[in-house]
Parts: structure tokens; sequence; C-alpha cells
């Protein structure tokens, strides 16, 4: 019998379709966080499919101890915590149903923006320790006519556009060389482009490995001064230390991360947001993304093709 796994915290909760779909083609085990990743591997040894969410980490070491491993789906869709390319090579499928949450990320990826160029968190945080009447200098901007520069228009990229555009009046500047870019939008050559055009710059869709190999760190020291950076994407493209690098010079003059700091050292700035990958959490786009998944999977096992599948290089 097929063995389905599941990691992630509290899957089918708002979709309990999503769990019967898949006892259709197997058995479904619930794991409970084991302490660190040596216990998680032993319990997921004979899984034939895993459903992970971003507390586990799988590199190419940890997929070779899981022989049976045929498929993983990642119920963190703006989050790939897997080794694509050692998962293609070894065949195991990765699906990401990016589709289900793209509205919910865009939303957030808007919120957050909102928030920064509003001075809402700043503002908060002023009348809480007793200095409300230091709003003078809480002066925002707007956001119409303003350059939002996305890196790579995936899903989530082209909703956040959408919205952007249509519903604040901002300018699109676009760098993604394997996307077709719509005629509305600007599209620029390359990272550095990208980075000296934008007010506000966001990275709210994973990066293939193809397309961060284009993306070099040091560029990002060009980022115009006094722009914005959001990024929902877990902090791949750019290190800590260099965005708090730009924010002490003032070259960034807000920031916004939807992933955990490894060190405390950004969370001094009153000018920057944190928090802990929540950018898809709506009731709505978890509900869709797990029935999706569930799906798939089925398809997966009953020997057809699933639609979701974050490497298709596999079925080559």
């Amino acid at each position: 019998m097929v063995r389905i796994c599941i990691t992630a915290d509290r899957f089918g909760f708002y979709c309990p379709e999503a769990l019967e779909a898949l006892k259709e083609v197997g058995e479904v085990i619930k794991l409970r966080p084991a302490a660190n990743l040596r216990d998680v591997l032993k319990s997921l040894r004979y899984c034939d499919a895993l459903i992970m969410g971003p507390e586990l980490e799988l590199d190419e070491r940890a997929l070779e101890e899981l022989k049976y491993l045929k498929i993983i789906a990642l119920h963190s869709p703006n989050f790939i915590n897997v080794d694509l390319e050692a998962a293609t090579r070894r065949g195991t499928v990765v699906l990401r149903a990016v589709q289900a949450v793209a509205t919910s990320v865009a939303e957030y990826v808007m919120a957050l923006l909102l928030s920064l160029v509003k001075r809402i968190n700043e503002a908060y945080s002023s009348v809480k320790s007793g200095r409300s009447d230091k709003r003078t200098s809480l002066v925002g901007f707007e956001l119409r006519g303003k350059k939002l520069g996305i890196l790579h228009l995936g899903e989530v990229g082209k909703e956040l556009a959408n919205i952007a555009n249509r519903g604040f009046g901002m300018e699109i500047l676009v760098f993604d060389p394997f996307s077709e870019i719509p005629r509305d939008y600007r599209k620029v050559n390359n990272f550095k482009e990208l980075l000296v055009n934008s007010d506000v710059i966001t990275i709210q869709d994973p990066l293939p490995p193809k397309f961060k190999r284009l993306i070099n760190e040091l560029d990002f020291r060009s980022v115009k001064e006094g722009g914005i950076l959001i990024d929902v994407t877990g902090g791949e493209v750019i290190s800590e230390e260099v965005i708090a690098e730009l924010v002490e010079e003032g070259r960034l003059i807000g920031v916004a991360l939807d992933s955990l700091p490894k060190s405390y050292r950004l969370f001094k700035y009153p000018n920057v947001i944190i928090t802990p990958q929540t950018s898809y959490y709506t009731l709505e786009g978890i509900a869709r993304m797990e029935l999706m998944l569930a799906e798939d999977i089925v398809k997966y096992f009953k020997g057809e093709r699933p639609k979701r599948v974050a490497n298709p290089e596999v079925f080559k």
C-alpha cells in the first residue's frame, strides 16, 4: 500500500476533503514534528509521498536517505525548501500549488507595501510607547506613479502587477528573461537595471534554478536610494547582512521579509517588518492549495501526470 506521510502542520484542517481524497490511493500517516532532522528522516524512511511545510529542509543528502519517496508536495508554496535539481536527478516529483494562493500572497505583499509607505508600523509603535506627538516625523508617500520592480513574473507576480497597476496606478517593471511580459509593463534586461530604476523591489515567487544563476547579490548595492524591498520567498536572493547595511546607509527606507532572520540584527530597525512565513495564510488559499495537492498526488499514483509540478524536467 502507498504510504502518504504528512509533516505539514494542520494539513486538512481547512479542507477535510483533501485528506479524504488521499485515502483513495493509500494510507495517510500524520507525523508529529521531531526534534531534529535525523529523527524526521527516520520516520519518513518508508514513505512513498510526503506533504511538507516550511518546517523541513530537504537537501540532496536528505533525499538520498528517502529511497522510497516518489513525490513531495510543498505546503508552503512560496518557499521551495527542497533541492529541486537533486529531486529531479533521482526522479522525485515536487508539487507546488502556487496558483491556489497567488491572490493571497499578492494581497499580502500589497499590505506590507502599504504599511511601509504609510509608515503604519512605526506610527503604531510611537503610540504604543507614548510618543504620539511625534507624528510629524512619520510622513509617508503615495504609490500612484511609483515604479514597482518585479523579479520573476510568476503566478504571484502576475497577480501583484495587476493589483499594483490597476488598483494603485503604479508603473510595472519586470526582470524575467524566461516569461512573456505584457505590453503594459516595461521589461528590463538585467537585475541591476531593475534595481536602479525601481522605487519598490518585490521578490514574491521562488526563483527557478536557471533564474538564480542570473542574480548577483553584489548588484543589489545599486538599488535606488530611498527604495523599498519586499521579499516573501524566504530570503534566498539577498542576504540579511546586505539588507541591514543598506538600511543603515539609508539606501533602503523600508524592508519587509516574510521569513524569520537568522540573527536579531534586522529587528532593531523601525522601518523593517518581519513576519513568520504567513504570506499565503488565508482560509480560501490554504483550502484550495490542499485540495490541489491532494488531487495531484492521487493523479500520480493512478498513473496520470500531475498538473502542478515544480520540476517538470523530471518527466523528460
